[in-house]
């Protein structure tokens, strides 16, 4: 052989022609013994000598076949190496004749051991072809050509399985635009080379580093032991699409600087490490993946990143699914996020994520967690089956959750504390354990135009020193109480409507303990088995226009609870519309209080109540009944066509003053027991009953002297007499005649309408039947009466068809 220069004598058989190289063509018997020759020396352990460096080929023998073979006619590209057809030349898409791995250039047809090698000859729009099996690279592989393609062979009809091994301190760097790998496996191990890497030269390092460009890579595999599977910086804005990332001990995938790769339809499981990490200013894009069985929590972003998370599976990670923290401001829509073992969602520090249209299901934590200075828009999503509750918010954030469903979570749908200050609008929050809503700590949330129905425990509920604001909820059927405030909690409700529309739901509308205060303002209460509103300890409320309606109670209050009632219609109760017990006090004022079965307002033991310009009617046992309460102030009240007496006070301390008290069914005003009480210009007309009297008086009690003056009583000649004896007679002005006692009652009526504040609102009430409403002149004859305010005519002819008050 001319081109072979051996340091030393090569013997050779006479028999073993030489092969001339020439210009033109080459016999095939000439290759042929050519060949022979180089398989019998290799087979014989003789060492060939690379004609270009002059030193041994040892191991490299199969990939410079090409310069022991004579110059063909085909055409020679720059390195001397002729043009390669794979079409027709075998072995090039697979191992060569002496079984050895190939990494060809398809173009030159130069063949290589390693990719790294390949790739330092490889130009711009070639493509590199790999036949099966393992090659183990020991130095960086680095891409920064533009538009080459990188792939497995073709062995048949089927692939090469090609895997590229790297060692831990080296990988492949892609810099290139217009690259495309395909159908490559790569590993990077952790200890290749008997060395340990710092966690920094781990990190920075990375079994595919993509630092610039548009690169490719479709149906491959990555794992790394060391470092992460795939590091994407700079401004690359590489795509990853149909692979696998598995197995990896840290990162599997790292987005950093101002990169924007997207990475879709990929499955990404079982690493051990943080699944995905997006920090920096990355805007990475990852859509339909499958991340899963992720040994740290599956995704994570920082920095100021702003990745969008479309379509995506991600389930089954030990310490959660997404943790958004730094300022990012990611966007998560239309994922599935199911059966993590920690948060599904974690938002913290200054983030300020947009989440939108997933589903976050069946985990062993909550749903979502907002929690340091976080922020957030959450939209539409699906909260259902988690251990602790669908949200949690923490610390100072304040996020806003719009148009949410939270079902079925055991620990709560939502719960606040710290000194959070969230917004919910339009969400729904059904069937959960213990709580709909739960708020503690300093926590001041902004409950809006949700539906919290059906759960466990209580529909909202206020603990610590938090402030609430709740406006146009519906909030039914929760077990326990429809709204609960506790400790020193603020409540200020609005336009909500609570009720309880199933047998043995929702016991309570509002329960109030401890030092709790709530300001409720045109709600809707109703149907509730222990109360309406249920006020205990030293709780504090305070109600304006407000129905409360259809309870077992309307309102009740126990031991040192205090309440002021304005403007409210309190109806239809199955035992009493208002109860005070122990040491409770209320103050209400222009209230309609109708139609219980009971009493409509009873207080015993040593409650107060002062009630001015209420309408009280149409009740079924007395109108107001006070049994040893502490002291009773009636002012300026309507009290009429109760079932029973329109007052009774019994033992205690009474003062009534420009009270109208007609047609109730008894007696008008009933003092009993050893009570004192002040009377002054009130008008008391007796019931339509046979004994019916007007004031019903025990013998031991003297009404002589200022205590009972300017009234206007109704009474027979029979029931003079008995008035006589409590000095009842000369003071006041004793009425026969019914055309007297209804003029009596309309001027009472007339001087409660005069009396009232002009900025009180008119309260609305229905006559009873067949009874002729009172007034002055034109309105002698109408259907309606009006009582309170100073507005006009027309204004309350329209007040009244808005009324829903009805008394029969």
């Amino acid at each position: 052989l001319e081109t072979a220069k051996p340091p030393h004598d090569i013997t050779m058989s006479d028999t073993q022609p030489a092969v001339q190289s020439s210009s033109g063509g080459e016999s095939v018997r000439q290759i042929v013994t050519a060949m022979q020759l180089l398989q019998s020396q290799k087979s014989s352990g003789d060492v060939f000598w690379d004609p270009k460096t002059n030193e041994p080929m040892g191991g490299k023998f199969s990939h410079h076949l090409g310069e022991l073979l004579p110059r063909c006619s085909s055409p020679v590209g720059d390195d001397g190496f002729p043009e390669v057809n794979l079409e027709t030349t075998p072995g090039i898409d697979g191992d060569d004749a002496s079984g050895h791995k190939r990494v060809c250039i398809r173009r030159s047809g130069k063949c290589f051991e390693t990719l790294a090698h390949a790739a330092q000859e490889v130009l711009p729009g070639d493509e590199i072809v790999l036949s099966s099996g393992m090659f183990n690279e020991t130095e960086d592989v680095i891409l920064d050509k533009d538009n080459v393609t990188i792939s497995a062979a073709k062995e048949g009809e089927i692939l090469a399985s090609v895997r590229i091994i790297f060692s831990a301190d080296c990988c492949l760097i892609c810099e290139g635009s217009g690259v495309l790998v395909s159908n490559v496996t790569f590993l990077q191990l952790r200890n290749w080379n008997g060395e340990t890497k710092s966690k920094e030269t781990a990190r920075a390092q990375g079994c595919i580093r993509i630092r610039d460009g548009n690169a490719q890579f479709k149906q491959c595999s990555f794992s790394s032991e060391s470092a992460p599977a795939i590091v994407v910086s700079g401004s690359a804005h590489p795509m990853i699409e149909g692979s696998s990332i598995s197995g990896c001990k840290k990162v599997a995938i790292l987005c950093q600087g101002n990169s924007y790769p997207t990475f879709e339809s990929n499955k990404i499981q079982n690493n051990m490490g943080f699944a995905i990490s997006v920090h920096d200013e990355s805007a990475a894009q990852f859509l339909n993946n499958t991340v899963s069985n992720t040994v740290k929590c599956a995704v994570i972003c920082g920095g100021s990143s702003t990745a969008l998370f479309q379509g995506n599976t991600v389930s089954d990670g030990t310490q959660g699914g997404f943790w958004i923290q730094g300022r990012s401001k990611c966007v998560l829509k239309d994922n599935i996020i199911r059966n993590n073992h920690k948060a599904a969602l974690q938002i913290s520090d200054h983030s300020d994520p947009h989440i939108e249209g997933n589903q976050i299901l069946d985990g062993d934590g909550g749903g979502i967690v907002v929690h340091g200075n976080a922020k957030g828009l959450y939209i539409q999503n699906k909260l259902s089956g988690s251990v602790r509750a669908g949200i949690g918010v923490m610390d100072d954030a304040c996020p806003l959750f719009i148009g949410n469903e939270m079902v079925s979570n055991q620990g709560g749908g939502a719960v606040m504390a710290g000194n959070s200050a969230p917004i919910f609008i339009a969400n729904k929050l059904l069937q959960n354990g213990f709580v709909g809503l739960g708020v503690k700590e300093h926590s001041t949330p902004l409950l809006q135009d949700n539906i919290i129905v059906g759960n466990v425990g209580y529909g909202i509920l206020l603990q610590g020193k938090s402030r609430t604001e709740v406006q146009g909820c519906t909030v039914e059927n929760n077990r326990r109480a429809g709204l609960c405030a506790c400790e020193e909690a603020v409540l200020r409700a609005s336009k909500c409507l609570i009720q309880a529309s199933t047998e043995g739901q929702q016991r309570a509308g509002l329960l109030m303990h401890d030092d709790s205060k709530a300001i409720m303002e045109k709600c809707t209460v109703l149907g509730h088995k222990t109360g309406n509103v249920v006020m205990q300890d030293h709780s504090a409320g305070s109600l304006m226009e407000n129905e409360l309606a259809n309870g077992v109670i309307g309102m009740k209050m126990h031991a040192s609870a205090s309440a002021t009632l304005r403007h409210n219609t309190i109806r239809d109760s199955k035992e009493c519309n208002l109860l005070l017990l122990n040491e409770s006090q209320l103050r209400a004022c222009y209230n309609t209080v109708s139609g219980a079965r009971g009493a409509g307002v009873r207080a015993i033991q040593s409650a107060a109540c002062s009630l001015s310009h209420n309408t009280i009617v149409d009740n079924g046992e007395a109108g107001v009944r006070m049994e040893d309460a502490g002291w009773v102030e009636l002012r300026e009240n309507r009290v009429s066509g109760n079932g029973t007496d329109g007052i009774h006070i019994r033992s205690s301390r009474a003062k009534m003053k420009h009270n109208v008290v007609f047609g109730n069914a008894e007696v008008a005003l009933a003092l009993r027991g050893n009570g004192t009480s002040v009377l002054v210009g009130n008008t008391l007309v007796a019931g339509a009953a046979e004994n019916a009297q007007a004031l019903a008086v025990d013998a031991n009690i003297n009404l002589g002297g200022p205590l009972c003056s300017a009234n206007t009583i109704q009474a027979t000649s029979r029931a003079i007499a008995a008035l006589s004896h409590a000095g009842v007679v000369s003071s006041n002005r004793l009425v026969k005649s019914a055309d007297h006692c209804w003029a009596a009652v309309r001027a009472g009526l007339d001087a409660l309408d005069a009396s009232a504040p002009r900025q009180a609102a008119r309260v609305l009430v229905q006559m009873p039947d067949g009874e002729m409403s009172l007034g002055e002149g034109s309105q002698a004859k109408a259907k309606k009466l009006t009582v309170g305010g100073g507005q006009g005519k027309e204004e309350a002819k329209d007040k009244v068809k808005e009324s829903k008050t009805k008394c029969r």
